[in-house]
């Protein structure tokens, strides 16, 4: 009976353990895309974007390749291609819009340790600055309502005569865009 006991007793302590180490597993895992701060930047991730509340009028990005930590954006508008593209450059440190496949030029979106305040210079197309006005926005598009948006103010020329905004969801990209009174809003996404 000693022996019976004994049995039951190490099949219980094995199966313990084991659910001990599932569960020590699962929740150490990071839910926000692991050491990527940008676990949107992805090949294969796909965004829709409304132009100015026209539901008609969209466009689509698409990550289509990686070199590097250069990603190629293949863009598309009423079922056909864009030519050119665009190019994306994504570090642990920064993700920005580049003007060409070496990652070089273009402009820094945002940073992976952002907060308000938070201020950078760049030359593209002319002097602008970026600048992080908040971290707290809640912007509702036709993709859904999104919280805590990261919102980056873009100044164009000498004393920041003309701005644009970025809203971005540090998991999802670009939630919307105003340029003046252009506007995009993401209309869905594939992830």
């Amino acid at each position: 009976m000693n022996s019976i006991n004994l049995k039951t007793k190490l099949v219980i302590v094995v199966v313990l353990s084991l659910m001990f180490v599932g569960c020590s597993s699962d929740d150490t895992k990071p839910t926000t895309g692991g050491s990527n701060p940008f676990p949107f930047v992805k090949v294969g991730n796909e965004w829709e974007y409304e132009n100015n509340n026209d539901p008609d009028d969209c466009f689509k990005s698409k990550i289509v390749s990686k070199n590097g930590n250069v990603f190629r954006i293949e863009l598309e508008k009423d079922g056909m291609s864009l030519p050119g593209g665009d190019y994306w450059f994504a570090n642990n440190t920064y993700w920005k819009k580049s003007t060409d496949a070496s990652g070089n030029g273009g402009f820094v979106i945002f940073y992976k340790n952002y907060f308000v305040g938070q201020e950078w210079e760049f030359d593209h197309y002319g002097s602008k600055t970026g600048e992080v006005v908040s971290v707290s926005e809640t912007v509702t598009v036709p993709a859904g309502t999104f919280n805590n948006c990261i919102k980056v103010q873009i100044s164009i020329g000498e004393g920041g005569i003309d701005y644009y905004y970025y809203w971005i969801d540090k998991n999802v990209g670009i939630i919307m865009v105003e340029e003046g009174s252009h506007i995009e809003k993401l209309k869905s996404k594939n992830f």
